[in-house]
């Protein structure tokens, strides 16, 4: 749940694990979680930028020229509030990415709140306006057939990707299928 305290694994536990993989020359690393910006994060909700460029810097060092590091890309991705020159920057710096994958989810405010997404559809203009000028890709995800969402919302939605991709987003459409 967005909001709540999150464990991680010690920066010196995941370098010991990537020089493992990179001597078996498994050389991608990828990780999978909901937000790959909030290692870290004491709270949950807010950036911390010195334990994400210690993860990433020590990364860097682990794997030196014999491996690639790839973050907050597919299978993971990021929440668009997080995405921020800084946060951008140290992709930039540390890992081998050419895209981020932004988790927008929906282009109707309506639909974000009843999730409980916590971010603002202004959010998604802003990740998708700070990755592209910084030369990077960015990839937003959307889910159509929200619960809640009518067809108004989708109208909503759909503009907000016509936007997007005016300003050098790609999209990534999917449709929400409950399990029961």
């Amino acid at each position: 749940m967005y909001g709540t305290t999150m464990r991680h694994r010690s920066v010196e536990k995941i370098c010991e694990h990537a020089s493992r993989l990179i001597e078996r020359n498994l050389t991608d690393l990828r990780f999978i979680t909901p937000n790959a910006l909030l290692y870290g994060s004491r709270d949950g909700l807010n950036i911390n930028t010195e334990m994400l460029k210690q993860l990433l810097k020590n990364l860097k060092n682990a794997v030196k020229k014999k491996g690639r590091i790839f973050f907050g890309t597919f299978p993971s991705e990021v929440r668009p509030e997080h995405v921020t020159n800084e946060s951008i920057t140290l992709i930039k710096e540390y890992t081998d990415n050419d895209n981020i994958i932004i988790g927008g989810q929906s282009g109707s405010q309506k639909v974000l709140d009843f999730c409980h997404r916590g971010h603002m559809v202004e959010n998604i203009y802003r990740a998708v306006e700070v990755t592209v000028k910084a030369g990077l890709k960015a990839n937003v995800d959307f889910i159509f057939g929200l619960p809640g969402e009518t067809l108004e919302d989708q109208i909503k939605t759909i503009a907000v990707i016509k936007d997007l991709i005016a300003m050098g987003a790609r999209i990534h459409a999917h449709t929400f299928m409950p399990l029961w």
